[in-house]
């Protein structure tokens, strides 16, 4: 078990109740005006499970992954789904989504790893899918604490993502991390359709 889904594993229930009830509105509604009625998404780094339970609430259908066993567990019994024990770089569907909800999962993902996790996610979506990320306002890659976070400008997740020549970028925006204590943290939020 590597060391980022071992502190998730040891902290799960305290991170599941201090990210269940935050307010993604705003992310959900940009979101799902690009996802077809009753689309099917995957929701990877589901952690407790409230995206996925929000999107199974819209009448979509709904896969979730979570690398951590434990928040595994709690995201099954919130949502009722069977939660995959997966990572990113294990994923293996083939144009299979609608949409990819990858809500602050992929800033723990090695900046080496990217380019193949990347063309995994976009090897996931169906043509004219819609990829949603979120990631913290950095540069380079850091421990904190026993988790291995990649930091991104708007510039270079972008960048990165083109690489990929199947994608294309529709939306960007900023917003500041809605947990107590976290107010300086800024959130780059991206969203990408695979148009090729």
């Amino acid at each position: 078990m590597n060391s980022t889904i071992e502190y998730y594993q040891n902290k799960a229930q305290e991170y599941a109740a201090e990210t269940l009830n935050i307010d993604m509105y705003e992310a959900y509604r940009k979101f799902v005006q690009y996802v077809s009625a009753e689309g099917k998404i995957l929701d990877i780094g589901c952690g407790s499970g409230r995206d996925s339970l929000y999107f199974i609430k819209q009448g979509f259908k709904v896969v979730a992954t979570e690398p951590t066993p434990a928040l595994c567990d709690i995201a099954s019994a919130y949502t009722g789904l069977n939660v995959l024990n997966t990572t990113f770089q294990a994923l293996n569907f083939n144009d299979e989504f609608d949409g990819i909800w990858c809500c602050a999962s992929l800033l723990h993902v090695p900046t080496v790893e990217l380019p193949s996790v990347i063309n995994n996610l976009v090897q996931s979506l169906k043509q004219n899918g819609v990829l949603y990320i979120s990631v913290k306002k950095g540069n380079g890659e850091q421990n904190i604490g026993g988790r291995h976070f990649t930091f991104f400008t708007e510039h270079n997740l972008v960048e990165t993502m083109l690489r990929n020549p199947k994608i294309s970028l529709v939306d960007t925006w900023q917003n500041s991390d809605y947990r107590l204590g976290e107010s300086n943290t800024c959130w780059l939020n991206f969203i990408f359709l695979k148009d090729n």
